[in-house]
């Protein structure tokens, strides 16, 4: 017998707050985390969703972080958070606490540092904690070794599908019996000006708002020239409904469904026809034994990219055909910019959310959409009853990866 999977701790670190309560906030009211980036080079670094003085509301010792990179920080302190939340503790056996926490780029900010410090002051001035803090592992490795979890652990690293990733393998593990709970999520920091100017360069990067930051980020609008860089960290307790019943933890929503598939086209560019995020969304739906009349509300992958938002339309479209019309489709993005490997799962939460509260949240800045058909997107906080939610996620690589999550009923 297959378990349920829910949903019972959360916490993220993000553009929009230091919090889930404080970021949803932020988010069902319409703000934008965007903004001017102070001491950048103009060069390459004009804005981005940046998480000003992160450690200020943290627990972590200042002797903790010296070994953790900025991005293993973001995923530890939103570990913490969602293990306080779940009140999980002393009511696991270790060994059937899995950890799926990954990242898209891992280590970046030590990786540069230690790079200049090697060139200008020679091999002896890098830090022996240098490969422990790069490795995209080490968020899952610390997170494990914080909480004595002993089950499976890896670092999924899919690019901007890793949050998804992480949530939907841990979703399986749980879902064969193999474990009984886990942390699964992502996180990512890597707005260091080397990366701004790798994607500036690949003109995948918005340059049309730099002085309106909070305007660069239109999903799926006519105006929009590209993504917005951004930040966070963002992870979840998955757990088995029997488990979560017997200690009677509370319980957010239930993950339904998960759909993976390879574009196996192209590093960077999305496959023309969207095929394999149809196919994604298709497994998904076919894993929760739904239909895609079922589906409430989607939170669309939408980056805000030409290209990437244009196919994404056009796989809904393909999928959910003339009911597409009566789905109404948010985009976090929009205020957030793109989050990489935290994003699938900042947008997990954010739908948990909306799903227990029975509102979709705003999209800001979308106008019109005249080239892939006009989606059913607001700039305004939509109340609806909600049963089911999909959650895309696309990265570079070609991966892509689809979440069902749905209100929770015993």
């Amino acid at each position: 017998m297959q378990e349920r999977v829910v949903i019972t701790g959360m916490g993220m670190i993000s553009p929009l707050g230091y919090t889930v309560d404080e970021s949803y906030h932020n988010l069902r009211a319409g703000k934008s985390g965007i903004q001017k980036l102070q001491n950048s080079d103009a060069q390459t670094a004009l804005i981005g969703g940046v998480i000003n003085d992160p450690y200020s509301h943290s627990s972590i010792t200042v002797k903790e972080r010296r070994r953790l990179d900025r991005f293993a920080f973001f995923a530890l302190e939103a570990a913490q958070q969602a293990f306080d939340d779940s009140g999980i503790e002393n009511n696991c056996d270790p060994y059937r606490l899995g950890t799926f926490v990954g990242s898209g780029i891992g280590g970046i900010e030590t990786l540069i540092n230690n790079i200049e410090l090697y060139n200008t002051r020679g091999p002896r001035r890098v830090s022996p904690s240098f490969v422990p803090m790069i490795m995209p592992n080490a968020a899952t490795g610390n997170i494990s070794i914080a909480f004595n979890a002993k089950g499976p652990s890896y670092a999924p690293v899919s690019a901007c599908a890793t949050g998804n990733t992480a949530i939907g393998e841990a979703y399986r593990q749980i879902k064969a019996g193999y474990i009984d709970a886990a942390f699964a999520g992502g996180s990512e920091a890597s707005m260091v000006p080397v990366a701004f100017a790798g994607f500036a360069n690949a003109r995948a990067l918005s340059s049309a708002y730099t002085e309106t930051p909070e305007a660069a980020s239109r999903p799926f609008d006519d105006a929009r020239d590209g993504f917005v860089m951004g930040e966070g960290g963002a992870v979840l307790i998955l757990e088995s409904l029997s488990h979560a019943h017997a200690r009677g933890a509370k319980i957010y929503a239930e993950i339904t469904g998960y759909g993976t598939t390879t574009d196996a086209h192209h590093l960077v560019a999305p496959e023309p026809t969207g095929d394999g995020a149809y196919r994604a969304m298709t497994l998904a739906l076919a894993d929760a034994h739904l239909q895609p009349k079922d589906i409430d509300v989607i939170s669309a992958h939408a980056t805000s990219t030409p290209l990437g938002d244009a196919i994404e339309a056009a796989s809904l479209h393909k999928l959910f055909k003339e009911e597409l019309a009566h789905i109404p489709v948010t985009a976090n993005k929009s205020m957030t910019g793109h989050l990489f490997g935290a994003a699938g799962a900042f947008e997990a939460i954010a739908l948990a959310k909306m799903l227990a509260n029975n509102e979709i949240t705003p999209t800001r800045n979308y106008r019109s959409d005249h080239h892939e058909g006009e989606l059913n997107l607001s700039d305004k906080l939509i109340t609806k009853p909600l049963t089911h939610g999909l959650s895309n996620s696309f990265g570079f690589g070609g991966h892509n990866a689809v979440l069902v999550i749905s209100a929770f009923t015993s």
